[in-house]
């Protein structure tokens, strides 16, 4: 079976979309087929084969992303479920989640055909939330952030258990 690898890339942002046009030749040219997830707003880069939905995750031994922790986090979602290992490549600000920054995309080529990287397993918090002894939503977030989405977010605090003992 032909080696895959998908790349998830921040459509906003020029640099990864060269990047990415970069790092898939130069994988292409090590014999391992590269594909690219729509993004969110549907964009995709000319010259990088789109994944079809009906391509399971698991058919990639490798998900590359080129972006921010925003992409990461987006990303870490897409392969939950799954056993698939993530790269992050940071184009964004902060990169507490892409620790490997793109100028070593020549390098990161040569580490995958070779399959010489380790894999490092990252918490995935899960959360319920409760109204008079209810369940009124679940979200299981991926990695160390939460994203709140409405017309008002606000910053809450609240106790942390586990095993009903309580954390923080």
């Amino acid at each position: 079976m032909k080696r895959q690898v998908l790349l998830v890339v921040n459509p906003t942002r020029e640099e990864a979309r060269s990047g990415a046009l970069s790092l898939a030749q130069q994988l292409k040219g090590r014999d391992i087929s590269v594909f690219q997830a729509l993004s969110t707003e549907g964009d995709h880069i000319a010259g990088i084969p789109v994944r079809e939905n009906s391509v399971s995750i698991n058919e990639f031994e490798l998900v590359i992303v080129l972006g921010g922790d925003g992409t990461m986090l987006r990303s870490a979602e897409m392969v939950r479920s799954s056993n698939v290992p993530l790269l992050g490549v940071n184009l964004g600000h902060v990169g507490f989640l892409a620790e490997i920054e793109k100028n070593s995309l020549d390098e990161i080529a040569d580490q995958v055909a070779a399959k010489n990287f380790t894999v490092e397993s990252r918490m995935v918090l899960s959360f319920a939330h409760f109204f008079k002894a209810s369940i009124t939503s679940k979200l299981c977030c991926s990695l160390n952030a939460l994203k709140t989405s409405g017309l008002l977010s606000v910053s809450v605090a609240t106790p942390l258990f586990t095993s009903n003992k309580i954390v923080s």
